[in-house]
């Protein structure tokens, strides 16, 4: 997880804590509450690109695997407000849905949102497929690429210029092949 996203986590944690341990008036910690929200919200939406997100950080934020096969994730309820305008989610009928021009519902169960988040495995393979074209531009001669399922491995078997076999695989962690 960004250690911003950590930071902004800690401050609200720190600001709830203190304001359920004060002494003041409900109304103060309704208020200091709401605050200590919209600071964390405003801060967190800065640093979450939902069109963008890899199984990790989905993993790290607390979505919930809904469908495997689809690759969909369940929203959790406090990210609700900062669905950024245009992100396509789909319900859990399976009806696409675009924030800020359908009516997203807030409806939750144990925590997470009545919608799904696509982690477009397709967004890592491009990533992939964009390192492989620069082995192209270094000069190696026939390429044979194979994106196994998992959308963060790749493997590329190149033959040098005397024609002799070397492999490069995709490092997830560096982003590059090797």
């Amino acid at each position: 997880m960004k250690n911003e996203i950590q930071k902004c986590i800690v401050r609200l944690t720190n600001k709830l804590s203190e304001s359920n341990l004060s002494e003041c008036s409900s109304d103060f910690k309704v208020n200091k509450n709401k605050k200590a929200f919209d600071e964390f919200y405003k801060v967190l939406s800065q640093h979450i690109d939902f069109n963008n997100l890899t199984k990790k950080e989905v993993e790290e934020l607390g979505f919930k695997l809904y469908d495997k096969e689809y690759s969909l994730w369940r929203i959790p309820l406090y990210l609700y407000p900062i669905l950024p305008e245009g992100l396509e989610i789909k319900s859990i009928d399976n009806i696409k849905r675009i924030v800020g021009k359908d009516n997203i519902d807030p409806d939750h169960r144990s925590g997470y949102i009545a919608y799904n988040i696509n982690i477009n495995n397709d967004i890592n393979k491009v990533n992939i497929l964009d390192k492989y074209n620069n082995l192209l531009k270094d000069g190696w001669g026939h390429i044979r690429l194979e994106i196994i399922e998992d959308e963060e491995f790749g493997k590329a078997m190149v033959e040098d210029g005397d024609g002799r076999p070397v492999s490069f695989s995709y490092n997830k962690d560096t982003g590059n092949w090797e």
